[in-house]
């Protein structure tokens, strides 16, 4: 067993075409809201402020288009933190090995019998990247799935802390 062990991977997501699309399209409505706005500002001021409401709510709920996933493992636990734009950061799930069932690629038949569970998705979401999966016991609340995008370091701390759980293609 392997003690004091320490990974830190971090991966970019790539975000969907369609929510890019999307943040430019509110980009483009609050910048036309606010022109019209400052336009009817003399005539209209109580239409100026809902348009201006109306901007700061669409600015607020804009997508993001850069999403940041760091796995931190430390001694069998993991912790999958969510990084926006480089600078807001949110812990996302915590898991721990000894609470988890199996670990393997994603399309691994070692999955097969937890494919009703929906994972949460912390993975990079690149077709060309492998994807991992881990199915967690989660005691009273059911059991629940990580989506996840490892790199090899992470994947040898893991299989040396529980080689049984940690399906993977390589042996060290």
């Amino acid at each position: 067993m392997n003690e004091g062990s320490y990974s830190d991977t971090l991966v970019k997501v790539e975000v969907p075409k369609g929510k890019i699309f999307l943040r430019y399209f509110m980009v483009a409505v609050a910048a036309i809201l606010l022109v019209i706005g400052l336009g009817i500002f003399l005539q209209n001021p109580g239409l100026f402020i809902i348009f201006l409401i109306i901007d700061v709510v669409l600015i607020w709920f804009l997508p993001p288009v850069k999403i940041e996933y760091e796995y931190v493992y430390v001694d069998g636990q993991i912790d999958f933190d969510r990084i926006i734009a480089g600078n807001s950061r949110k812990n996302m799930a915590r898991v721990d090995l000894e609470n988890a069932i199996v670990v393997a690629e994603e399309n691994s038949h070692d999955l097969d019998s937890y494919k009703n569970l929906k994972p949460k998705n912390f993975s990079s979401n690149r077709e060309d990247q492998k994807h991992y999966v881990i199915v967690v016991n989660g005691g009273e609340s059911g059991n629940y799935s990580v989506k996840f995008t490892p790199d090899e370091t992470l994947l040898k701390e893991m299989k040396d802390k529980s080689p049984f759980k940690v399906k993977t293609e390589f042996y060290h």
